[in-house]
């Protein structure tokens, strides 16, 4: 198993957003009709081998808050058992290095980048770099108020700053992959105000 091949078919953190929510409803379900164990365990290793690191740390969270109440002992083994799994599956493992290594963000700075095989870009640090150009492409104050639009004009103008910062083409197909600053982009700060009001 690998990351990149559990994940061949499906958007890994949608995949992972439903394992959370599964886990969560199995956990605080008092009915008794599931085989919790196994069905946790096969959710569990899932979860694992997706490799989303932001839902496998909300469900960290989730059983520190739940266990922590319980038993302080048996929360403590219980995280030892998840952070031990993420540790053991190298691609998941992998994934996790990147947040806490923090030379990486020096490549926020290089423009243009290098390096399209630069070992300093990952998931973060192109996330980033899609951030930092979204939101600098917005220029004078029309531009910040009513945004770039939602049309292909927008997206090409994205895409081919993207480029002129050195990301392989593509990395450079995604949207701003944050939906506030991707409603800041394309609608400015009048469409940020309506979306955070809803």
């Amino acid at each position: 198993l690998s990351f990149d091949a559990f994940t061949k078919y499906l958007h890994p953190v949608y995949f992972s957003y439903l394992l959370f929510f599964s886990l969560v409803y199995i956990e605080n379900d008092e009915s008794g009709q599931f085989n919790k164990p196994l069905i946790l365990i096969v959710l569990m290793s899932s979860l694992i081998f997706s490799g989303s690191k932001l839902i496998i740390s909300l469900t960290i969270l989730f059983y520190a808050i739940k266990f922590f109440r319980k038993s302080f002992v048996f929360g403590l083994v219980l995280l030892g058992l998840i952070i031990s799994a993420i540790l053991v599956f190298p691609p998941t493992k992998s994934r996790f290095k990147e947040i806490v290594n923090v030379n990486n963000l020096s490549i926020l700075s290089e423009k243009p980048i290098k390096s399209k095989q630069d070992p300093r870009l990952n998931g973060i640090t192109i996330r980033l770099i899609l951030w930092q150009e979204s939101i600098g492409s917005l220029q004078g104050f029309k531009e910040i108020m009513f945004g770039k639009g939602v049309g292909k004009q927008a997206d090409t103008y994205l895409e081919d700053r993207l480029v002129k910062r050195g990301l392989d083409v593509g990395q450079t197909k995604y949207d701003p992959h944050n939906q506030f600053i991707a409603t800041f982009y394309k609608f400015g700060a009048i469409g940020l105000v309506i979306l955070v009001s809803i």
